[in-house]
């Protein structure tokens, strides 16, 4: 679990490139997965720092594109609603996660986000969603 990638810190800059590409709650869920492994992995820099907490936020933005008002998510038609919702629902909880970390390892470098202060809160319809998904 200790082992990291050799030059960790460049294959969490190249992950981020990925956000210049339109990507699918599939896609989104792979690429939060491999930032959260790496992010931990290495002690950012300022610049780094920054770039990670504007990826962040920008895919908070792009999964927050697929909510739709039945509380399901949608990016893919080829892929079912369920799976999709499961995805996002996946990667907003590791990105809330890498907030909260972020605040509490790197307090004095980050004024840009506003700390989680309940599980799934930037769910757009949580009450949607929950009865989407039971």
């Amino acid at each position: 679990m200790e082992k990291k990638p050799f030059n960790a810190r460049l294959w969490l800059i190249y992950l981020l490139t990925f956000l210049n590409q339109k990507l699918n709650s599939y896609e989104l869920f792979r690429l939060v997965y491999s930032l959260d492994f790496l992010y931990s992995r290495v002690e950012l820099k300022k610049n780094e720092l920054n770039k990670l907490v504007q990826a962040l936020k920008e895919i908070k933005k792009q999964i927050n594109s697929f909510a739709k008002d039945d509380g399901s998510f949608q990016s893919d038609k080829n892929i079912a609603p369920l799976e999709e919702t499961r995805y996002s629902l996946f990667a907003i909880n590791i990105l809330e996660d890498i907030t909260q970390d972020i605040l509490f390892y790197y307090e004095n470098g980050v004024i840009d986000l506003k700390p989680i202060t309940r599980i799934y809160q930037t769910i757009p319809y949580i009450e949607k969603t929950f009865k989407f998904i039971a």
